[in-house]
């Protein structure tokens, strides 16, 4: 479903993983050896997807110009203290619903990475 408002492309987006669904992450030494070796800086490591703490989201991609303020914005909105260092996506979850901001222009690697915290939750620190 596509959206154009205020000359914000919106899409929405349902995701469904049909995995199992499991506990938030664990401490490194309770991880599957897959999950200890997932280096979330490299767009070709693999990670255990049986670690998703929910198999279904609703997930809502807001590409932005400016994408820094808008991370800050919504996270102070969230009641979040924002994050004081450059990005180059943001996503913020509660339950199944997740919303993530990118750049007009994004790649696969960071669009994936976003959509990883809407199912594993804050996967890296």
């Amino acid at each position: 479903m596509r959206q154009v408002l205020a000359g914000v492309l919106l899409l929405s987006l349902v995701v469904v993983f049909t995995g199992s669904a499991s506990a938030p992450v664990a401490p490194v030494w309770q991880q599957s050896a897959l999950q200890r070796n997932f280096d979330w800086r490299d767009p070709e490591s693999y990670f255990d997807a049986t670690r998703n703490t929910l198999n279904r989201s609703n997930i809502t991609w807001t590409p932005v110009a400016n994408l820094q303020a808008t991370c800050e914005s919504e996270s102070r909105r969230r009641g979040n203290k924002g994050f004081g260092y450059p990005l180059q996506a943001c996503s913020f979850w509660v339950g199944n619903q997740c919303d993530i901001f990118t750049n007009l222009r994004a790649n696969m690697h960071t669009v994936g990475h976003e959509v990883l915290h809407c199912f594993q939750g804050n996967f890296h620190p």
